[in-house]
């Protein structure tokens, strides 16, 4: 949704207007795009301040998406949940290609440093948000740095570029998705899926069990071999079969990252070597010193020798040699 349509402006002495008769705007609608596969209209959707404190919060659609109005004067972090209920909150396993329930004691999360008008919820937002919430505010100590950061660092895990982005819904066996990039967000959600069946649990206990995998900085409930076949099996499965060719390319090109350590309270991959391993590159480092020193030495003695046998002979022509050592 375009900003110019998003905002709302107020009725006639609502809101005021500015001096030169321009109405000021009192709200923003933020577009909510939920998204473990569609979820129901049985589920909703909270949008918080960094603090905690509620902007607003709306149902989701048959669309399977929900418009949250709030202040437009706010522009702040934003907390978005998408909230399960006892009864009537689903969303589509796009492996089993069945409605799973989504329980009161369910829910996703997304966190983005300012407000934005169109804001995806998912399982891989719901890993950053993992490591800046507590609860549903933002943590102690915990910046729009930080935000900005295990944000970043997740999407570069994953090989996305942009994971607040609406994927393509998937609620139906028949629905498909496309070669564009809401339809390459797809996949790789709908990957986690596929992998989740594989260890026979929902998609939405799998999100949950990432997010606590995630606490120590690494992930280690997936790798590459994991996160290729079920995004393989995702493709078939979902793409329309004009897409399907190019889809395909997409499991050989990813490779899942996110085993790396995030350094503690950056969201940063630490791409630093384990201590193990620097003692060995030291070692290595210092065979290669040593080799090059050894090498070095040798060169000189033979220069030396050189110039001792050079000296044993008179220079033609008047010629001075000059050998210097070091």
């Amino acid at each position: 949704m375009a900003i110019s349509s998003a905002i709302v402006l107020s009725a006639c002495g609502g809101g005021g207007s500015s001096s030169s008769g321009t109405a000021t705007p009192a709200s923003v609608d933020v577009t909510v795009t939920p998204s473990l596969g569609k979820f129901s209209t049985g589920c909703s959707v909270e949008v918080r301040k960094s603090t905690g404190e509620l902007l607003g919060s709306a149902p989701v659609a048959s669309t399977g998406t929900a418009v949250v109005r709030i202040a437009a004067d706010y522009a702040g972090p934003i907390i978005a949940q998408v909230k399960g209920a006892a009864t009537g909150c689903t969303y589509f396993d796009e492996a089993t290609g069945t409605d799973k329930p989504f329980g009161a004691n369910r829910q996703l999360s997304a966190i983005t440093d300012s407000v934005r008008t169109s804001l995806g919820i998912n399982a891989l937002t719901n890993l950053s948000a993992a490591r800046l919430l507590d609860g549903d505010k933002l943590a102690t100590g915990k910046t729009t740095d930080n935000i900005k950061s295990e944000n970043a660092t997740i999407q570069l895990m994953f090989q996305v570029g942009d994971m607040f982005a609406p994927p393509t819904l998937i609620g139906s066996a028949t629905d498909t998705i496309d070669n564009t990039q809401a339809g390459k967000l797809a996949a790789k959600l709908a990957a986690l899926a596929e992998i989740a069946q594989t260890l026979s649990k929902d998609v939405a206990t799998l999100a949950a069990e990432l997010a606590t995998d995630i606490q120590d900085g690494k992930l280690d409930s997936i790798d590459n071999a994991k996160l290729q076949a079920g995004l393989t099996a995702a493709i078939n499965k979902l793409a329309d079969a004009t897409s399907k060719p190019a889809l395909l390319d997409l499991p050989a090109g990813t490779r899942q990252g996110a085993r790396r350590r995030l350094r503690s309270g950056t969201g940063q991959a630490d791409l630093r070597r384990p201590a193990h391993q620097h003692h060995v590159d030291q070692q290595r480092r210092g065979h290669r010193i040593a080799g090059r020193a050894e090498r070095a030495v040798a060169g000189r003695l033979q220069v030396r020798r050189r110039c001792q046998n050079n000296d044993r002979q008179p220079p033609p022509n008047g010629e001075v040699r000059r050998c210097i050592f070091h």
